[in-house]
């Protein structure tokens, strides 16, 4: 009786080895791919951080800004007025 409780014993801690064999390397790849996700993100952020402040410090001049608003409400006014002139000869 005692050998065929030391063979599922034995069998027991082949089926424990081989769930270990196959459980330690997916621990292992899981942190490595969690620690180079976590290096990617971070050198993402800062890249997008520094992105961004080049980006700010490109923006434009505020009173090009402004004369192009009065420019485009000019053009607009313009617009407005050749419609009616157009109208206006449509008529006579």
């Amino acid at each position: 009786m005692a050998f065929c409780h030391d063979k599922g014993l034995i069998r027991y801690f082949n089926v424990l080895n081989r769930n270990l064999s196959d459980t330690i390397p997916k621990i292992v790849v899981v942190s490595l791919v969690k620690d180079y996700y976590g290096g990617l993100e971070n050198y993402l952020t800062q890249e997008m951080s520094e992105k961004l402040e080049q980006l700010t410090k490109m923006r434009e001049d505020s009173n090009l800004t402004t004369r192009r608003k009065i420019q485009k409400d000019v053009f607009d006014k313009l617009l407005k007025s050749k419609a009616i002139l157009q109208n206006f000869d449509a008529n006579l």
